[in-house]
C-alpha cells in the first residue's frame, strides 16, 4: 500500500489469486455458505433485470428530448437564450479558476485507473445477464462492452503499472468524447408545436445546443490555464467574491433583464454618496471604545428609518437595516485605530453593490414571459437551491452565535426565531411569502415569484442550519473562550478566528446534509405556482397531445438529474471531510 498525493491511502493492487481467496473465505467457506451466496445473487440479478426491464421498456423517450428545452428553463424566450449561456459561461469561467487556484485533482496511479475500468465492466456485463431480452441496446452489445473494458484495464496494469496521471487529464479526456460523441453519434431532432409532433432521429444533437457547450468546454479549458498563471498573483479571496457576486448578477441583472429605464440613476446615487459619506465616518465615532451608549441609539434610529411609515424610498429603508447591523456589530471592532477604518470601509465596500441589488429587484424585468415568474425547470430549481443554500448559511450562523450569547435580547430573539420557524411547515411559509408578504412589503416594493419564494427558502432553512452550527458550538471547549479571551482577543475576533473554524468543522457532513435537503425541497415551491423540474415533469408534458401517458420516462429522467447532482454534492463534500481530517483516528 501507498500514499497517494492526497493523504490518502491507496488500497492494494487487483489480485485475482488474492479476490479467490477472499471469495472462498468469505462466499463459500461450508456448503450452506455457498448456497446462500447464490441465492442471494439470482436474487439481486431477476431484481436488477425487473427494475432493467421497468427502465428501459419505457418506449416514449422523446416525451423528454423533445421537452429538454421547457424542462430546463420553461418558457424562457428562445430570442434571450444568449443570457441563458452567457449564465453558464460565467459560472464554467469561474470553475475553470477555481480548480487552478486551489490546485484541484491529484495524480491517479495506473492500478487505480484499472480498478475503475474492472467496475465499469463488471456493471457492463452484470447488465447484460440481468436485462437479457429486456434491454433494445441488446445483451451482446454489453458483454462486448464489458470485454472491451476488462480488457483494457488489464492492458493498463500490465504497460503502464508504475505511472500515474492527473485525475484532470482523465476527466478531461471524457469531456472530450463526450462533446465528440455530440458531434458525430445521432441523437435526433425533436420538435412539439401546434399539438403535433416533430422527430428526425438521423441526424446528431442540434447545432444550437452542442455549439455552445463545446465553446463553454473550451472557456473551462482556458480558465483553467489562465487560473494557473494568475494564482499566485490573486488571493483565493477574491475568487470567492466573485463567486458570491456572480450569483446575484446572473439571477437578477443577466437572466432577469431587468428595465434599466425604470432606474432612477441620480436619485440612487445621491443616496449611496450619502450613505458612504455619512456611514463611514460615523462607523469611526460608533467604534471608539468608549461609544457604548451611541451604538444602541444609532441601531434603533436606524431600524426606526428603516420601518417608518410613508413613502419612504425602498433604497434607503434597505441602507438603514444594513447600517444597523453594521453600528451592532462594531462594538466587537473597538481598538487600534488601522482595525476601525478597514471596518468603516466595509461598510463602503457592501453598501455599493447591496443598493445596486436592490435596485435591480425593484426594477421590472423585460424578457417578456407570461408568467410573473422570469424562470422555470432546472434553472428554477438550481435558483432557488443555489440561493436558499447561501443565504440561510450566514444567517443560521448568526442565529447560532445569538442563540449562545450572554446577552438575553440576542438570546430570547435568536430562540423565538428558530423555534417558530422549524414548528411550522415549509409549505405554510412558502404561502406566507407569496400572499401576504405583499401585503407587508413597504410602499413602492414589489418581489417577484421566484424572489419571494428564495425568501421563504432561506429563512426557513436559517433555523435548522442555526441548530447545526449550534451543536457545533457546543463542541468547542470552554478553554479555548478562556484563552482567547486571555490573549486581549475581542468577542468578534473570538468568533471568527477561534470558535467558528472548529464548530463549522466539526459540523461539516450535518451542513452538507442540510445543503442536499434544501435543493430537494425545493420541489415545493410548485405549490405558489412556480413551474419547477418536478412540476414540469409530472403535469405539464404528461398533458400534451403527443405524449399523454409519459409520466414514467419524465420521472426517470428528473430522478437521474437529482441523483446527479446530489451525488456529485456528496462526493465533493467527502473530498472535504477528507482533507480536514474528519472521521480519522489516531493509529
Amino acid at each position: 500500500m501507498g500514499t497517494s498525493i492526497d493523504g490518502l491511502i491507496d488500497p492494494p493492487p487487483f489480485s485475482l489469486s488474492r479476490f479467490r481467496r477472499w471469495a472462498t473465505e468469505h462466499l463459500f467457506p461450508t456448503p450452506g455458505h455457498a448456497l446462500l451466496t447464490l441465492t442471494a445473487a439470482l436474487i439481486v440479478v431477476l431484481f436488477t433485470r425487473a427494475m432493467l426491464g421497468f427502465v428501459f421498456s419505457a418506449t416514449r423517450w422523446e416525451a423528454v428530448a423533445t421537452n429538454l428545452r421547457l424542462l430546463m428553463t420553461h418558457d424562457y424566450p428562445v430570442d434571450r437564450y444568449v443570457r441563458v449561456w452567457a449564465s453558464v459561461g460565467i459560472v464554467v469561467a469561474l470553475a475553470g479558476l477555481s480548480l487552478a487556484v486551489w490546485r484541484a485533482g491529484r495524480e491517479v496511479t495506473a492500478r487505480r485507473m484499472a480498478r475503475g475500468l474492472y467496475g465499469g465492466g463488471a456493471v457492463l456485463g452484470f447488465f447484460g445477464l440481468a436485462g437479457i431480452g429486456g434491454i433494445p441496446a441488446g445483451w451482446t452489445v454489453l458483454f462486448l462492452g464489458a470485454a472491451l473494458t476488462l480488457g483494457l484495464g488489464a492492458t493498463v496494469v500490465r504497460r503502464f503499472a508504475s505511472e500515474s496521471i492527473s485525475s484532470l487529464t482523465v476527466w478531461a479526456v471524457l469531456l472530450g468524447l463526450v462533446l465528440l460523441a455530440s458531434w458525430t453519434v445521432p441523437f435526433g431532432r425533436y420538435g412539439y408545436a401546434d399539438n403535433s409532433f416533430i422527430a428526425d432521429s438521423g441526424t446528431t444533437v442540434a447545432a444550437s445546443t452542442k455549439g455552445p457547450w463545446t465553446i463553454l468546454a473550451v472557456v473551462l479549458v482556458a480558465s483553467y490555464w489562465a487560473g494557473r498563471w494568475i494564482r499566485d498573483r490573486i488571493g483565493r479571496r477574491w475568487l470567492l467574491a466573485a463567486w458570491i457576486l456572480s450569483f446575484p448578477l446572473i439571477v437578477l441583472v443577466i437572466l432577469r433583464a431587468p428595465d434599466f429605464g425604470d432606474w432612477e440613476l441620480g436619485r440612487d446615487l445621491v443616496i449611496l454618496v450619502v450613505a458612504i459619506a455619512g456611514g463611514g465616518p460615523l462607523l469611526l465615532a460608533l467604534t471608539h471604545p468608549g461609544a457604548g451608549g451611541a451604538r444602541i441609539v444609532t441601531m434603533l434610529v436606524a431600524l426606526a428609518a428603516a420601518i417608518w411609515p410613508g413613502s419612504v424610498v425602498i433604497m434607503v429603508r434597505i441602507a438603514a437595516v444594513v447600517f444597523a447591523g453594521f453600528a451592532l456589530a462594531s462594538g466587537s471592532i473597538t481598538g487600534e485605530w488601522r482595525g476601525r477604518v478597514r471596518y468603516a470601509v466595509a461598510w463602503c465596500v457592501t453598501v455599493v453593490p447591496v443598493m445596486f441589488l436592490v435596485a435591480m429587484i425593484d426594477a421590472s424585468p423585460t424578457i417578456g414571459l407570461e408568467s410573473e415568474a422570469f424562470l422555470g425547470g432546472l434553472a428554477l430549481t438550481l435558483v432557488v437551491a443555489v440561493a436558499g443554500i447561501t443565504i440561510s448559511f450566514p444567517l443560521g450562523v448568526i442565529l447560532a452565535l445569538a442563540r449562545t450569547s450572554t446577552m438575553p435580547v440576542f438570546r430570547v430573539l435568536s430562540t423565538a426565531y428558530i423555534e417558530v420557524i422549524r414548528g411550522v411547515p415549509l409549505l405554510v411559509l412558502l404561502l406566507f411569502a407569496n400572499h401576504l408578504l405583499r401585503v407587508l412589503l413597504p410602499e413602492g416594493l414589489s418581489l417577484d415569484d421566484v424572489v419571494r419564494a428564495i425568501a421563504a427558502v432561506s429563512l426557513y432553512f436559517a433555523a435548522y442550519m442555526a441548530e447545526n452550527v449550534r451543536g457545533g458550538l457546543q463542541s468547542v471547549p470552554l478553554g479555548h473562550y478562556e484563552a482567547s479571551r486571555s490573549l486581549g482577543m475581542n468577542a468578534l475576533q473570538v468568533n471568527l478566528f477561534i470558535v467558528l473554524p472548529q464548530a463549522l468543522r466539526a459540523v461539516v457532513p450535518a451542513l452538507v446534509g442540510q445543503a442536499i435537503t434544501i435543493f430537494k425541497e425545493t420541489t415545493l415551491i410548485s405549490i405558489i405556482g412556480l413551474w419547477d423540474l418536478t412540476f414540469i415533469a409530472s403535469k405539464v408534458v404528461p398533458q400534451q397531445t403527443a405524449f399523454i401517458g409519459s409520466m414514467r420516462e419524465n420521472l426517470l429522467f428528473i430522478a437521474l438529474v437529482y441523483w446527479l447532482l446530489t451525488f456529485t454534492f456528496s462526493r465533493a463534500s467527502l473530498r472535504v471531510e477528507r482533507r480536514l481530517g474528519l472521521g480519522e483516528t489516531a493509529p
